[in-house]
């Protein structure tokens, strides 16, 4: 079955927020795959490795300093998680990208080991809209002299910081986990730069 022109562009348009979103989450991706063109894409022949049914291990990538951290990217036809749920193995981070709407989307995503997207939520870049404000997920480091600056203890740390929900668009294109902190900086012509920190928490 071949895949139209219409569709070939919907791929495009997720390969390149997925390659985005991983190397903004610090995994070796090169600048050709984030600067591919629609023609490259179509020789390539990305839409139809994208497209082989039921499931598919499209790609995997290591993080920059550590290649034993790796994730794997599927793409899925199937109605649930039945069918990625047989490829996985215990430890093994993996993104899930399903191409149909699923019913109790988020009960899946508790449910499933991996993290779940379904295609539409990736054919734009959340990040780059012009009302997101820079988002810079902190090392357990710069969270540690955080808490520290502030005078904030171990065991206070949830409760003295903002929260933001795993389920938020920004926490999941970054893979946010509970008790990770973001460092969120406003730009405005009347305020000038402003620096708020948040600690990401179960929805």
């Amino acid at each position: 079955m071949g895949i139209d022109d219409e569709e070939i562009t919907w791929l495009f348009c997720i390969r390149r927020t997925l390659m985005q979103m991983l190397r903004d989450r610090n995994y070796l991706v090169e600048d050709c795959e984030i600067n591919m063109t629609k023609q490259q894409f179509i020789d390539a022949n990305h839409a139809q490795k994208m497209r082989k049914y039921p499931t598919t291990l499209y790609f995997t990538a290591a993080k920059r300093n550590d290649d034993s951290d790796q994730i794997c990217v599927f793409f899925s036809a199937e109605k649930d998680s039945s069918g990625v749920d047989n490829m996985l193995r215990p430890s093994m981070k993996a993104i899930v990208v399903f191409k149909e709407k699923l019913p109790n989307i988020n009960k899946l995503r508790r449910q499933c080991g991996a993290e779940i997207f379904q295609e539409e939520e990736l054919l734009v870049n959340v990040t780059e809209h012009a009302l997101v404000p820079k988002h810079e997920v902190l090392t357990e480091e710069e969270k540690k002299a955080l808490l520290e600056f502030y005078n904030i203890s171990d065991s206070q740390w949830a409760a003295g910081l903002p929260w933001i929900r795993t389920t938020d668009p920004i926490a999941r294109y970054y893979g946010l986990r509970r008790g990770q902190v973001v460092k969120i900086t406003r730009h405005s012509e009347l305020e000038g730069q402003s620096v708020i920190y948040r600690c990401c928490s179960h929805s």
